[in-house]
């Protein structure tokens, strides 16, 4: 079962904050695309990110609303974030039983 969740009011988007990092500067709004459980995070940081003048300014997009739908919101990304874990790690166990026991019968019959 799946279920998507939306909020049209302005004032709750992340991309309508205008967060000025430590140069003084707008911060750019940015979606995380490493793998793992911050993937298809939205977060600020300085524009001069990886420049000789980066402030090192960072935060997440969702630490700057804090709505009864925000939290939902981010409560279910991380209850999908613990099933894929989850669904990985018992991949894994199942792989790795199999190896066990291809490991034990190989060397009954041929030891």
């Amino acid at each position: 079962m799946s279920s998507s969740y939306s909020y049209s009011s302005p004032n709750l988007n992340p991309a309508n904050f205008h967060l000025q990092c430590e140069c003084n500067r707008a911060c750019g709004l940015y979606t995380c695309r490493k793998e793992g459980e911050n993937q298809g995070r939205r977060f600020f940081r300085c524009q001069r990110y990886k420049t000789k003048d980066d402030c090192g300014f960072f935060k997440w997009a969702d630490d700057t609303v804090h709505t009864t739908v925000d939290l939902k919101y981010q409560l279910m990304a991380q209850d999908a974030r613990n099933k894929a874990e989850f669904q990985r790690l018992y991949n894994f166990l199942k792989f790795i039983s199999a190896v066990v026991v291809f490991s034990a019968v190989w060397n009954i019959f041929y030891h």
